[in-house]
């Protein structure tokens, strides 16, 4: 059980300090503190007040102290103070997290789980994975990995960031980057949804108890700058590979099948033969590049059918396999661009294929024509007889 303490810049006259030691002043003692991880969040400003996520600390020594107001002041000597700010105030959740402690009206209080899952996936930078191993990692195999992945049926969403992951330079990212590639707005998410995806697996292995950092049953860490490398342990490379969920450099992408292919069709499958094969380590590279966002229209398959369809995109080869006339090799950052299915179905409606430009160009125009045919609206109070 986590406690959340509030520090207000403006009443107190001075911004929060630093620790070593941490800690809080307290109107009234809060039982079973001791032992217990703390979280301070400070407030700037007056009338828009603006939250951080400043400190956070294990409580190991509550006193009293002699003070107009407060009565006690509850300390730890392990801790961390946030080398960069984490700001609060815009996240979506924050809001509702603030009615559930009462706008910090009633002193320091437990978290409830559902916020306390939040606010640990913002602090993966900060939070020293090596000070959260509570087992050792070693014993795990691929084939464990991979005994974990097929029982728990990884949802198309968890597929997605480890494939993101596995086709990432030297199996290695950020969390910045994987929120690139799966379309969220902050790093935040990746943690978050990163770290569900590796306390499922850690479940089903028997990783017991879980590490604090939960993306860490998936990777290693290394912070060589400001960020954390996210390391992707070899045993679950190769447990993805095994199970068959990542193929060779060369694989068919069928999202871009040659539009005079020869279909087969028969009871049970229909097979697409195209001439050209598709390189799906190229294809990964292009998303965590560019992201999967649709560099024609701009948006994401997440913002029109939900999170279900987050990360989705398809991969639009610029140069065209067919006029080829042979292999090649494919740079994905010069040769190709995520574009949504809708705008993919566009590029190859003829032969040869509009470019991107294209289709910008014809959604602008169609946008415009929309607005000239649209009716003026009406004045208040109905139309003028």
């Amino acid at each position: 059980m986590d406690y959340v303490a509030y520090h207000s810049a403006e009443l107190m006259g001075q911004r929060l300090g630093s620790g070593p030691p941490y800690g809080m002043l307290c109107r009234k003692s809060v039982p079973n503190l001791m032992g217990k991880r703390v979280w301070i969040i400070e407030s700037r400003g007056k009338k828009n007040k603006t939250y951080f996520l400043r400190q956070c600390f294990t409580a190991d020594n509550i006193s009293e102290i002699d003070d107009d107001y407060f009565r006690f002041n509850y300390s730890g000597k392990e801790g961390i103070d946030f080398a960069t700010e984490i700001n609060l105030s815009n996240l979506p959740w924050f809001a509702a997290f603030l009615k559930s402690v009462a706008n910090f009206s009633i002193g320091v209080t437990t978290i409830k789980s559902e916020y306390l899952d939040k606010i640990v996936a913002l602090t993966n930078y900060e939070l020293s994975p090596e000070n959260s191993l509570a087992d050792s990692d070693t014993k795990y195999s691929a084939e464990a990995y991979a005994a974990a992945f097929r029982q728990l049926q990884i949802s198309p969403h968890h597929l997605r960031m480890l494939l993101a992951h596995y086709h990432a330079p030297k199996l290695t990212l950020t969390a910045t980057q994987m929120a690139k590639a799966m379309g969220y707005q902050t790093f935040a998410s990746s943690n978050l949804h990163y770290g569900r995806l590796g306390r499922a697996v850690g479940d089903t292995l028997g990783w017991n108890p879980l590490p604090s950092t939960l993306v860490y049953v998936l990777a290693e860490f290394e912070k060589p700058e400001r960020e954390w490398l996210w390391i992707m342990r070899p045993a679950v490379a190769e447990a993805l590979e095994k199970l068959g969920w990542v193929k060779g450099e060369h694989s068919e992408i069928p999202e871009e099948v040659d539009m005079t292919a020869s279909l087969y069709e028969g009871a049970v499958r229909r097979i697409a033969i195209n001439a050209y094969e598709r390189n799906s380590a190229a294809r990964e590279k292009c998303i965590l590049h560019y992201g999967c966002r649709c560099t024609a229209c701009g948006r994401t398959l997440a913002e029109i059918y939900g999170e279900t369809a987050q990360g989705l995109i398809h991969v639009h080869h610029l140069r065209q396999l067919s006029e080829a006339n042979s292999e090649y090799q494919v740079d994905p950052i010069q040769d190709l661009r995520p574009v949504c299915p809708t705008c993919h179905a566009v590029i190859h409606s003829r032969n040869p294929t509009f470019s991107i430009e294209d289709i910008q160009e014809m959604i602008k125009d169609n946008n415009n024509a929309n607005k000239a045919a649209s009716p003026d609206p009406e004045p208040p109070g109905g139309p003028v007889r």
